[in-house]
């Protein structure tokens, strides 16, 4: 079976990954729940996604995701691309400091940091992450080491930006 999430970098504050589901994969509707750690993920075509109990968000390049580990949610297609996105998982130490920057009364729960799904996408955090996706790979296929000290600046600016 075709791997949807690939993993492209790692580093101690946190992974950074594609995921990639044809709209015609038998996993499409429910590849099961979140495994991969805290998520913050960039779409990059539109889905239709449902978390139990709650309505359905269409999730597209203006959205930012936000999902726990092991965090179940089912999805329906809307773009005939199925559901293509970058994800980010940080280190839980860093979300729950990231989120008591701006909400002090924020539950200290490690299973469960986002007390949220959605937010809007604004611009310049849809270019960061694009940014920081663009050198990983542009390294990667050169055989070339991206620079440690720009990502690390870069991927702590972009969990600033999406908590705030």
């Amino acid at each position: 079976m075709t791997t949807l999430s690939t993993p492209i970098f790692a580093h101690p504050i946190g992974r950074i990954g594609r995921f990639r589901c044809p709209a015609d994969h038998p996993a499409f509707h429910d590849s099961g729940p979140i495994r991969s750690g805290h998520l913050i993920v960039f779409p990059r075509t539109a889905v239709c996604i449902a978390f139990p109990k709650r309505e359905p968000i269409i999730a597209d390049t203006n959205t930012i995701m936000f999902y726990n580990d092991r965090q179940e949610y089912r999805r329906s297609p809307v773009s005939t691309e199925g559901d293509r996105c970058e994800w980010f998982a940080f280190a839980p130490t860093l979300i729950a400091s990231a989120i008591g920057e701006y909400d002090v009364g924020a539950s200290a729960d490690a299973t469960t940091p986002f007390h949220w799904h959605k937010a809007p996408c604004d611009p310049q955090s849809y270019f960061l992450q694009r940014q920081i996706v663009t050198e990983i790979t542009t390294a990667a296929a050169n055989g070339l080491a991206v620079d440690a000290i720009w990502l690390e600046e870069a991927m702590l600016t972009l969990l600033a930006r999406v908590i705030r």
